[in-house]
């Protein structure tokens, strides 16, 4: 024979019912929830870091070349377009106190041999170079030690506007 079953008692075993179906939502979804979550961001987090840093360094490079591109409209708006490479490079040198010992000359490019130089005078010459605000690069430099002097090897770029014509 089944025992009768209170209004009281009835009440009590949905409460508990009731409470054991709160507290397995509140395992589902406070506990195993944000664990997954939790996983996803430990896997996600390295990779938005890496992209991070990689955005990071893009803006940089984006930052320098910003840079050398003002550096060069500078240089080709300058008030010496019309300059003479040539007499530039030996009248600096001249100054200095180095002998350039050949030039080469093919259309906008100069390549200067400079023939047993002391290391401070080519430091000061090249100084010279870089800081004149005229529209030329120095685009490779060799350089090669003898016994108390250097040999070394320009090679400089003239720019120049585009022409429309």
């Amino acid at each position: 024979m089944i025992p009768k079953i209170s209004y009281f008692n009835k009440r009590k075993i949905i409460m508990i019912l009731l409470s054991f179906f709160i507290s397995i939502l509140l395992v589902k979804y406070g506990i195993f929830l944000p664990l997954r979550r939790i996983k996803v961001l430990n896997r996600v987090i390295p990779e938005k870091e890496k992209n991070l840093q990689e955005m990071v360094h893009l803006r940089e490079e984006y930052l320098r070349l910003k840079n050398q591109l003002a550096r060069f409209s500078n240089k080709l708006n300058s008030k010496a377009t019309n300059f003479n490479l040539k007499e530039f490079l030996q009248e600096s040198g001249r100054k200095i106190g180095i002998n350039i010992a050949r030039m080469n000359i093919q259309r906008n490019t100069f390549q200067i041999y400079l023939r047993e130089v002391e290391l401070e005078k080519l430091i000061k010459y090249l100084y010279k170079l870089e800081t004149s605000n005229l529209p030329f690069i120095l685009k490779k430099i060799h350089l090669t030690k003898g016994n108390q002097h250097i040999d070394a090897i320009l090679e400089i770029l003239k720019i120049e506007a585009p022409s429309l014509y």
